[in-house]
């Protein structure tokens, strides 16, 4: 399972004006498809879902960074 806690939470912080973080974005997206193919063969479903959650509430904030740095 990953670490319940987001690390790295400086990189989550993006003015406008800064490159958009794709890459970010991209492991955070594999982090989520990555718990989500465990999630059906683990015992731990609360867990899981609780982990997802933490890396969906990253992805959101990755996605508003996005929006405000194109527009």
């Amino acid at each position: 399972m990953f670490d319940n806690k987001i690390e790295n939470k400086q990189k989550l912080e993006w003015k406008c004006g800064d490159r958009v973080p794709y890459l970010a974005l991209t492991e955070t997206l594999e982090k989520i498809e990555e718990e989500s193919k465990r999630s059906f063969t683990k015992i731990h479903v609360n867990f899981t879902k609780f982990v997802l959650m933490t890396y969906l509430l990253r992805l959101q904030v990755l996605l508003n960074c996005i929006v405000h740095i194109l527009f």
